[in-house]
């Protein structure tokens, strides 16, 4: 079994390795089944993170949210 810690560090790795494309590609997908949610749509307020290097890209996540009237 993989212990918590390897899988963290695995992960890790896997994100500080794929391109910035497929990175940008992935954080498009997922804002788009975000926006998507029932849940989203109804809530008034919503919280994001401010993504580091490797992460899900919010920064465009969080524009269209307060475009859309969302408090942050």
């Amino acid at each position: 079994m993989v212990s918590k810690q390897r899988l963290r560090v695995r992960m890790l790795n896997k994100l500080k390795n794929q391109k910035e494309e497929e990175a940008l590609s992935r954080s498009f997908i997922i804002k788009v089944k975000l926006f998507k949610l029932s849940m989203f749509k109804r809530a008034k307020t919503v919280m994001f993170y401010l993504s580091k290097k490797g992460e899900v890209q919010t920064r465009q996540m969080i524009n269209e949210a307060v475009k859309s009237g969302k408090r942050i």
